[in-house]
């Protein structure tokens, strides 16, 4: 029996079915293998849900009646996880496969006040002009390296979260907004840095 704690993988979609079956691989290949996805279908019509149930009891299904925005949705999956930490992966992202390992072992370090551990991450395209940014990437390439600082700051993707820091942080606003916007990840990281509480690794 795995006695590491529980990482709740969410994952939103909304007719995500081109590349769903990358993302979804990418978790399950995973070294750091304790993980639940918590599989959350915005009211999808194509075959985005066929093909999430094709994967095993790991992944749990949820639906929804109704489209609704990205932050309500990331919101009531996150009400279905059961995991001690939270993660998020978007249907048209993957991982490398020692993501949550690496992650996972600045929290068993026993950082005080750690509640989140975040690094950088790649832009791809399938289309990309210059072949020589191609990599394993399902045949797609790679055209920028994207981390903390300019315009983009952290990717939501590239974030863990202690799921009792999260919870603590939604009740002031901060979690809406980190489920809910990019930009506002790389706001509220600046305003955390004080409190030694997040840590940023290169993946």
């Amino acid at each position: 029996m795995n006695n590491k704690p529980l990482v709740s993988v969410i994952m939103n979609c909304l007719n995500c079915e081109q590349y769903l079956n990358e993302a979804i691989d990418s978790v399950y290949a995973q070294t750091y293998e304790n993980w639940e996805i918590i599989f959350w279908d915005n009211d999808s019509c194509d075959n985005s849900k066929n093909i999430a149930k094709s994967y095993d009891s790991r992944l749990k299904y949820f639906s929804s009646d109704e489209t609704c925005i990205l932050g309500k949705a990331r919101t009531m999956a996150v009400q279905e996880a059961r995991g001690e930490y939270l993660a998020f992966l978007d249907c048209d992202d993957i991982w490398f496969k020692d993501k949550l390992k690496n992650q996972m072992r600045f929290f068993f370090e026993g950082e005080e006040n750690l509640g989140l551990v975040y690094g950088s991450c790649l832009l791809y395209t399938s289309d990309a002009a210059d072949d020589s940014l191609r990599v394993d990437l399902g045949g797609r390439r790679i055209i920028k390296k994207r981390g903390r600082g300019g315009v983009c700051g952290p990717c939501v993707v590239a974030v863990l979260f202690f799921r009792v820091f999260f919870k603590q942080n939604t009740a002031y606003g901060i979690g809406v907004r980190l489920v809910g916007s990019e930009m506002c990840i790389r706001d509220s990281l600046k305003a955390w840095e004080n409190n030694l509480n997040i840590k940023k690794i290169n993946l």
